[in-house]
């Protein structure tokens, strides 16, 4: 008896040992995160730092727009006004591809800790620098030389920021992976003054304060893809942002009746960037 209860369940313990020798061989099901290569394995308790430059294309949103009269019977104010200059109505409006450089160039450094294996929190900085466009006319000056052309010379213009935020990792293929991110945080944008003068004798009318040095919100939502070898990896991500509008100086724009510049509300950017990455 015991013997033909063993001739019966032998077989099937042979299959069953069969089966799971294979198995062993073969790895883990396919998909899953053991049976990924070590250079596609999830981001969990993984620091990455990521560096990158590119472009803030600018696509909604004025940073000055010149354009009418200072009232001579104002005693205060800019100079040109004090001197009882009058500037007329400018020639045309002055917005922000005109005065900065139309792509202004923008650097990213990011440090992200994963939670889960496709996620990660992140902190971000930026710095951008955009240097105007030289001697920027404006319009036309009435004084006791006539009607001469009205030109400017803006500041550069420069911001910084820091956020915070989480990146998701959509799916692997490879050695690629896509993501997505959201960030919120501050930005601080520098003081934007500029210069006015004329030809002639009129020479230097003095400068005038468009936007006051301010700490703006800010908030992005960039997708984005990486190609990873071991350690190592490069990316290209692209998106939108938004940002606060800036902090207007009407002591020096209501004299000149510019009271209404960036009534426009926020600003809108669509950044592009390329960068490199270590993962450890």
């Amino acid at each position: 008896m015991h013997q033909r209860g063993w001739a019966r369940i032998a077989p099937l313990v042979v299959v069953s040992l069969l089966v799971a020798t294979v198995a062993e061989a073969q790895g883990p099901p396919t998909g899953s995160v053991a049976s990924l290569p070590k250079a596609e394995l999830g981001i969990k308790y993984r620091l990455s730092v990521m560096v990158s430059g590119g472009l803030d294309l600018d696509v909604f949103g004025e940073v000055v727009v010149p354009g009418v009269s200072c009232n001579p019977d104002v005693t205060e104010g800019p100079t040109s006004c004090r001197n009882q200059t009058r500037i007329v109505q400018a020639g045309r409006a002055a917005h922000y591809p005109d005065v900065y450089v139309a792509v202004p160039k923008r650097l990213h450094a990011s440090a992200g800790f994963g939670i889960f294996q496709k996620d990660e929190l992140i902190v971000q900085i930026s710095r951008n620098r955009s240097v105007a466009e030289p001697s920027i006319p404006l319009g036309q000056v009435v004084s006791g030389e006539g009607s001469r052309p009205l030109r400017a010379t803006f500041t550069t213009y420069e911001d910084s920021s820091v956020e915070g935020g989480w990146r998701h990792y959509l799916r692997a293929v490879g050695r690629s992976k896509s993501y997505v991110h959201l960030t919120y945080g501050r930005r601080k944008v520098e003081a934007i003054t500029a210069d006015l003068f004329a030809g002639g004798n009129d020479g230097t009318l003095g400068t005038v304060r468009f936007y006051d040095a301010a700490t703006l919100r800010t908030a992005a939502i960039v997708f984005g893809v990486t190609y990873e070898r071991w350690h190592m990896g490069v990316f290209l991500e692209a998106g939108a942002r938004w940002t606060q509008r800036l902090v207007r100086q009407d002591a020096d724009l209501r004299p000149l009746g510019l009271e209404m510049i960036n009534d426009t509300g926020p600003r809108i950017f669509m950044p592009a960037n390329v960068g490199i990455m270590v993962r450890f």
